[in-house]
């Protein structure tokens, strides 16, 4: 078992149950040292590094083998799974809880399709989600 620090399309419960079944408790969360991009040419997002930005997401706990195999299939060659180091807050004035997680990174050979532009899932949600979960059908 191991946790999954998701930050895109995954959030979403509609897309997690198409990919992977079973939905997992799930918090939500930042990254530090990574930003949340839009891919170049598509509507779904990239997890690039960046040492001076923090990535929002959260983290889903306790997926299984057989899910990250799904999973894994799902990002293809374009992700690498790397571990992170996930912060979650109890509360305003709580220290942050250091989760460690696995989360799919554009691959480095892959760079170029990062672009400049912030992906927003609420954007992403307004726009896209259903034209999305019907690609996910096909």
């Amino acid at each position: 078992m191991a946790h999954l620090f998701a930050y895109g399309t995954l959030m979403f419960p509609e897309v997690w149950r198409r990919v992977a079944g079973r939905e997992p408790r799930r918090q939500e969360a930042i990254v530090r040292g990574y930003e949340v991009r839009r891919v170049r040419g598509d509507v779904f997002p990239v997890l690039a590094p960046n040492p001076h930005s923090v990535a929002t997401g959260c983290v889903l706990y306790d997926v299984d083998e057989d899910t990250l195999t799904r999973l894994d299939s799902y990002e293809n060659d374009f992700y690498e799974r790397v571990e992170v180091l996930a912060e979650i807050r109890a509360g305003s004035a709580a220290a942050p809880e250091a989760v460690p997680c696995q989360a799919y990174v554009l691959a480095a050979t892959r760079a170029e399709m990062a672009t400049d532009e912030p992906w927003d899932p609420e954007l992403f949600r307004e726009q896209w989600l259903p034209e999305y979960l019907k690609r996910l059908a096909e």
